[in-house]
């Protein structure tokens, strides 16, 4: 896919998920975009490798785009502190329950980064917030959130607007 289209398929997805008023929806419409963004960040910076997870390309597409991230994440502070307070639904771990202990343990540095203003470098802020989009994407992909659950949807409230922020700002969409 030429660059000129992944751009239009960017802004296609991000205008989607702008128009929709439904949060999963808005999520997947976002996701979309994210993925299409972050393998044009790897083709543009011959960071591209053939067999890379979406995972892979959105880490390395938030850590290549740290300061405009970091710009958000900042001006959706109390987004972020709304995370922080999350307890998943079954075993109350940070922000969202995950039987990856080293996932657990990056959600509850950056729970306690926000809660706490315990010191977490711009590197990890941005990873962690990262490997948190895959892990949602994760779930709800694979149906571990559910349309009718309100804490499942109060997560997608809170996680859209920095996503799609995220999105505008690094891809420079004005919509």
């Amino acid at each position: 896919m030429a660059v000129g289209r992944r751009v239009e398929f960017i802004r296609k997805w991000y205008q989607h998920a702008r128009e929709s008023t439904d949060d999963f929806d808005r999520f997947f419409y976002l996701w979309i975009a994210l993925v299409v963004a972050a393998q044009r960040f790897r083709t543009s910076t011959g960071l591209h490798v053939d067999d890379d997870t979406d995972r892979e390309r959105v880490i390395a597409y938030l850590k290549g785009n740290q300061q405009p991230v970091l710009g958000v994440l900042e001006q959706y502070r109390d987004h972020m502190l709304a995370l922080a307070q999350r307890k998943g639904t079954s075993y109350r771990n940070p922000i969202i329950d995950i039987g990856n202990a080293k996932l657990r343990d990056y959600f509850k540095q950056l729970s306690q980064h926000y809660l706490d203003d315990s010191p977490l470098s711009a590197e990890s802020l941005v990873i962690y917030v990262a490997e948190l989009l895959n892990k949602v994407r994760n779930n709800l992909f694979h149906g571990m959130k559910v349309y009718n659950d309100e804490s499942d949807r109060a997560l997608l409230r809170e996680i859209n607007p920095i996503l799609t922020s995220i999105i505008n700002q690094c891809e420079h969409i004005n919509a």
